[in-house]
């Protein structure tokens, strides 16, 4: 007993001494980090000015400000965001915008925020997210899809924006702000290459005509891939991609106080995008649909051969076709004269489409052959005020809108008689035919 109170006595003085040096080394690191440190932040402090956090302006208010004094829900994604390595389209927005969602179905643009969005992809439907470049509106959602290039920074707000960005603007809006001329020759050059040989092109060359006085700006996307699929009754891509777009922008700077910027566009997509596919029966066994006259779906045509089902492939009788082509010009006038700034905006955009889809889904020709056509024309002035002072700010604004829509959808009734139990070619000289012109006139004003 006595060897044993010894031997725990003798174990706790040296757990003892060990705590203790343990401690002291303890302390003794401390003071030295300590010291280590202080010398450092000491210099730092006498020599290293503070860094300072760079603010973005945006304009998604009507008015330029700085985005941290802004009361509103707005999220703005700068040029270091955009581009090869970041957003390089707009359906990437949602990935860092909160409460974003955007879809492309058949070449449209469906926006939501919150929730609220593009419900219907039907010709002439308008969603509830304010589309803009530049502070102009892009009516058509199937026409929103094709300026993200040569991009200075994206505005984003959620919730109602009626007031300030008018109709068609219930879930928020969605601004994108091109890149101005420069007073400096400056330009870039980007070519990206991926799988299914897709290749995007993109560059811009800026600057001065007359010095300080006129800049010109001119920037370009060529955008193509191979198809995602391939149409296995004709062995032709589908879902490919061959898309290209230019814009032209003029700053004229007249005085310190005078400024105006015009600017041109063009795109064109002409390729076999947005083939309709059969994704499979939902019953069993399979509604033949267009097989009823002995043709294949990719469905039956993979049973037949022993062959997995690609439901990335098609096969059809008609091949998908996706053909677009849109014209803008624009006009800013900038007049700053003392603490009170007017701006006039004056935007004139053509848009037409075409889409041709296969609606039985199948190689023989019944009733299949969907055929969308779109052609909108729109105008737009807008005049917005601001005036500061040290204990108001005013805003102002007064906006006019006018479209002119046409739409179709014509569907050839071939071989639809056997339906009915008649000889199949009955129908064949009509069509079923949705078609109808629609005339918009939208003003308003704001204080």
């Amino acid at each position: 007993m006595g060897r044993y109170m010894d031997y725990q006595a003798a174990l706790q003085g040296r757990l003892a001494v060990v705590l203790g040096t343990i401690t002291s080394a303890a302390f003794t690191a401390g003071l030295l980090g300590g010291t280590m440190l202080a010398a450092p932040l000491m210099a730092q402090t006498s020599t290293v000015e503070p860094p300072v956090l760079e603010d973005i302006v945006v304009t998604a208010t009507r008015s330029s400000e700085s985005l941290s004094k802004i009361g509103a829900s707005v999220t703005a994604i700068g040029a270091d965001q955009l581009g090869a390595g970041g957003i390089t389209e707009i359906q990437s927005l949602a990935q860092t915008v909160p409460n974003l969602s955007v879809g492309d179905q058949f070449g449209v643009n469906r926006a939501f925020i919150r929730g609220i969005g593009l419900t219907s992809i039907d010709l002439g439907a308008d969603g509830a997210v304010a589309f803009l470049q530049d502070g102009a509106a892009i009516a058509r959602p199937a026409a929103q899809l094709s300026g993200f290039y040569d991009i200075e920074r994206v505005e984003v707000l959620r919730g109602p924006q009626g007031t300030l960005y008018g109709r068609g603007a219930t879930a928020g809006a969605i601004n994108l702000i091109t890149k101005r001329p420069t007073a400096e020759l400056s330009g870039y050059a980007r070519a990206t290459y991926g799988n299914y040989n897709a290749l995007t092109l993109e560059g811009a060359l800026s600057g001065p005509l007359v010095a300080d006085r006129l800049m010109v700006r001119v920037a370009g996307k060529y955008d193509r891939r191979d198809g995602y699929g391939i149409n296995q009754a004709t062995g032709n891509d589908i879902d490919n991609r061959d898309a290209w777009a230019i814009r032209g922008s003029l700053l004229f700077v007249a005085s310190d106080t005078l400024e105006l910027l015009v600017s041109a566009e063009h795109f064109k997509e002409d390729d076999n995008n947005y083939a309709f596919h059969y994704f499979g029966p939902t019953v069993a066994p399979e509604n033949r649909l267009g097989a009823i006259l002995g043709g294949d779906t990719i469905v039956t045509r993979a049973q037949r051969l022993g062959i997995p089902v690609n439901f990335r492939d098609i096969v059809s009788d008609q091949e998908p076709l996706n053909k677009r082509d849109g014209t803008s010009v624009m006009g800013t006038i900038t007049w700053t004269p003392g603490d009170f700034e007017l701006k006039s905006i004056t935007a004139w955009r053509d848009f037409t489409r075409f889409n041709r889809t296969d609606l039985d889904a199948s190689d023989v020709w019944m009733f299949g052959q969907n055929n969308y056509n779109e052609e909108s024309t729109t105008f737009q002035q807008e005049f917005i005020g601001n005036w500061r002072s040290d204990r108001f700010d005013l805003l102002l604004g007064a906006t006019y809108f006018n479209e002119k829509l046409f739409g179709s959808v014509r569907v050839p009734l071939v071989n639809l008689g056997i339906l009915f139990g008649l000889p199949a070619n009955t129908f064949d000289n009509q069509n079923y035919l949705q078609q109808g012109t629609v005339f918009i006139d939208a003003y308003g004003a704001f204080v």
